[in-house]
């Protein structure tokens, strides 16, 4: 074991570069938990896999939009028009958050999407919270021990008044990865990411012509984008301008996937 205050900054450049390389292709070569294979149908579940709370609201907005249940009213708010009722509990749940602003809305959903990733999860699509967890540490705690020995050398950088700058630029390379590892973390299996794949192959129209029957399911799969050019456009500019739009969002700590398009996801 080296002694790591003594060794000269050039030699541990070269280490800690290493080590950073090491720590990458450990994270690549971690095994995805497997899951159950299965056909997954329904808009709602889909939009859970898809993007969480934030996708699953933007599908039952939709939904509610092209039946004349909301309004995209003025300062980015959901109006319920006058005797809008709900034919599912969610719906019902959502329009009774209204007129809200659209992050008023979305919370109001928090419960059914914490039910949906509970059905998920006893479907084998995406992992509990326990197995969530400790897969999180193992992608991150590489990163975070980097970190912390860059941090060490750093000190004594300092102290010598040695040159510390490319140091300091890995530093924050590895901490960036670290951040993106622990807050984009994906609860799904790969059962779930290949049930979602084949679902948007199906509905690949979709994305260019969806009816009013199938909007909600076309947002479910492909975001508010479908929406762009057609009669409900509101809802896509409404969500654009509160840097949604995709519905990648988890930070309720629901969300399907970590990041994007999935996305990332999910704590």
């Amino acid at each position: 074991m080296f002694d790591l205050p003594i060794i000269e900054g050039s030699t541990f450049l070269g280490i800690y570069g290493a080590l950073l390389a090491l720590a990458g292709i450990d994270g690549l070569a971690q095994p995805q938990p497997a899951g159950r294979r299965q056909r997954v149908e329904g808009a709602e579940a889909l939009a859970w896999l898809a993007g969480g709370r934030t996708r699953l609201a933007e599908s039952i907005a939709v939904r509610l939009l092209a039946r004349g249940a909301i309004a995209v009213a003025g300062q980015g708010k959901l109006q319920p028009m006058p005797g809008a009722i709900g034919v599912l509990p969610v719906e019902s749940q959502f329009l009774a958050a209204l007129p809200a602003p659209w992050t008023g809305a979305e919370r109001a959903l928090d419960s059914e999407a914490r039910a949906i990733r509970a059905d998920l999860v006893a479907g084998g699509l995406v992992i509990d919270d326990a197995e969530a967890a400790a897969r999180r540490w193992r992608q991150t705690w590489p990163w975070l021990l980097l970190l912390g020995i860059g941090a060490a050398r750093l000190a004594v950088g300092v102290a010598r008044d040695q040159e510390v700058g490319y140091l300091i630029a890995l530093m924050l390379v590895v901490a960036l990865v670290a951040l993106l590892r622990w807050a984009g973390f994906d609860r799904r299996t790969l059962a779930a990411r290949a049930a979602l794949d084949e679902a948007r192959t199906q509905a690949d129209r979709l994305r260019r012509a969806p009816t009013q029957r199938e909007v909600d399911l076309a947002v479910a799969l492909f975001g508010t984008t479908v929406l762009a050019a057609s009669p409900w456009a509101d809802l896509h500019r409404l969500r654009s301008s509160s840097g949604g739009g995709e519905g990648s969002s988890d930070s309720s700590g629901d969300g399907g996937c970590g990041g994007g398009g999935c996305g990332g996801c999910g704590s």
